[in-house]
């Protein structure tokens, strides 16, 4: 694959937050923090996305 790209290194990568929270919390994120001035208080606020990233990385 190198010798047809003409390149001297291929690196692929796959990388990932927030894909799984393990805990006895019942409400939508256990990381409340202090949102608003409301300091432990959960306001039914939606919990962090998870994301992902993927890509190649071609040295010529």
């Amino acid at each position: 694959m190198l010798g047809i790209l003409h390149a001297q290194r291929v690196r692929f990568y796959v990388t990932s937050q927030n894909l799984i929270t393990v805990t006895n919390y019942k409400g939508f994120d256990p990381e409340l923090g202090n949102q608003g001035g409301s300091l432990g208080i959960d306001r039914g606020i939606y919990p962090q996305a998870r994301s992902f990233l993927a890509g190649v990385n071609i040295g010529f």
